[in-house]
């Protein structure tokens, strides 16, 4: 089904993982944010980065998968309701680490500050916080920073309106999101990356997020779920 993907994957066969029967009748339910390039549902099929490399490494596993669109917020719920048995691609947070246990690096996530090309701003200064208002994406990682290290935050469902709130001056004077997901948002606001300044904020292991109520219906699968993802080695 991802053939490109499953390439991908060649330690897997010694960690003698491939060819296994499917774990269990029904399959695992996994909720994915729009958050593009990496995880997306438009078009109504399910594509991206993440989906990409998770689906042939379930598949590896003998593990089927349903995956459905949601925001952040609406898989943590998800879990919480056992409507969801993960999530997927995500950053660690005290709030997910709850409900479920992440399996990472799949990939590695790299948070930029955006601003305008002609603002002085500084995001390595130290009043920064006080002096910015930053657009950023509801139930990302990057709101709970924000909120966590009192920055003044304007969250919007998804990224692809911001690089055009920033230019235009709509309520925020700064984005904090991860480079894939903000270039992805200019390109398609037909943006050129110079109309911005990018400065790097951190780099985070994104992966999945299993629930503990999953887990601990199907014990033996945490150690090769860790496996198989070590073995990616991004």
């Amino acid at each position: 089904m991802f053939p490109r993907a499953l390439a991908k994957l060649p330690l897997l066969a010694g960690l003698a993982l491939i060819g296994t029967a499917t774990l269990a009748a029904e399959p695992m339910r996994l909720v994915i944010p729009e958050y593009a390039p990496y995880t997306s549902t438009a078009g109504g099929k399910p594509h991206g980065i993440g989906v990409d490399k998770v689906v042939p490494l379930l598949t590896a596993l003998g593990i089927e998968s349903k995956i459905s669109g949601g925001s952040f917020g609406d898989a943590v719920t998800a879990i919480k309701e056992g409507r969801a048995d993960g999530f997927f691609l995500a950053s660690q947070n005290s709030e997910r680490d709850a409900v479920a246990i992440l399996f990472a690096p799949i990939v590695f996530n790299n948070w930029f500050w955006y601003l305008a090309a002609d603002s002085k701003l500084d995001p390595k200064g130290a009043d920064f916080n006080r002096a910015t208002i930053v657009g950023t994406v509801s139930f990302s990682a990057q709101a709970a920073w924000l909120n966590k290290n009192d920055f003044h935050v304007r969250i919007v469902p998804t990224a692809d309106s911001l690089p055009g709130m920033l230019l235009e001056h709509k309520g925020i004077n700064s984005i904090l999101g991860p480079e894939l997901v903000i270039n992805d948002a200019i390109a398609k606001a037909g943006l050129t990356p110079d109309k911005f300044r990018s400065v790097l904020a951190d780099r985070k292991p994104f992966g999945l997020y299993v629930a503990k109520t999953w887990l601990n219906a199907h014990p033996e699968m945490a150690g090769k779920l860790k496996a198989a993802v070590a073995a990616l080695n991004p």
